[in-house]
């Protein structure tokens, strides 16, 4: 099963924190203020043997980020605003394992980690998009609400990432973050 990374990027980050309405795959994003959350800027340490947030799913990066030297990140583009826009992507559409390729299935460490692709670098960052027009969207950092049910590379069930209270590392990565999505 395909599952385009891009999809969640734009209905879910894009959404929250966009100044004018993006229209994506016919839909109409309209952006709300959103409600910066006392967590956004709590730290997490991501475990060996874990992995639970690293199934297969598009790989994706900006033009101008570096990215792994691989034959399998290829050109594409995407329609926003009636404007196509370049990005590349890995979609991991020629293998059918679970765990992204570029897992370790010994350590449940990522091999490519610092050349990480938007999504993965989001994670634990969590945009809570409401429907009700008066709530406003919620930007926080927090587990995974069904991280009892990842699976990891030793076949056991349960994400292993565990939060801590914010330090100045995690402050300023919070911001490097924030500042790629606003690229």
């Amino acid at each position: 099963m395909f599952v385009d990374s891009i999809d969640k990027i734009f209905t879910s980050y894009v959404q929250g924190v966009c100044r004018s309405p993006v229209l994506y795959k016919g839909r109409t994003l309209t952006p709300k203020p959103p409600r910066i959350s006392s967590g956004l800027f709590r730290g997490f340490d991501c475990p060996e043997n874990c992995a639970g947030c690293c199934p297969r799913f598009s790989l994706d990066y900006l033009p101008f980020e570096n990215r792994p030297d691989s034959s399998h990140i290829q050109e594409r583009e995407i329609l926003v605003n009636d404007k196509l826009f370049t990005i590349f992507s890995d979609l991991q559409d020629d293998h059918t394992d679970h765990f992204c390729r570029y897992v370790d299935k010994s350590t449940g460490r990522c091999k490519i980690h610092g050349l990480q692709p938007f999504s993965c670098d989001f994670e634990l960052i969590r945009f809570c998009i409401f429907k009700n027009k008066d709530r406003p969207n919620v930007l926080n950092q927090r587990k995974f609400g069904r991280g009892w049910s990842f699976l990891r590379p030793d076949g056991k069930r349960g994400a292993l990432c565990k939060l801590h209270p914010a330090t100045s590392t995690s402050i300023s990565g919070v911001v490097r973050k924030l500042t790629r999505l606003f690229q």
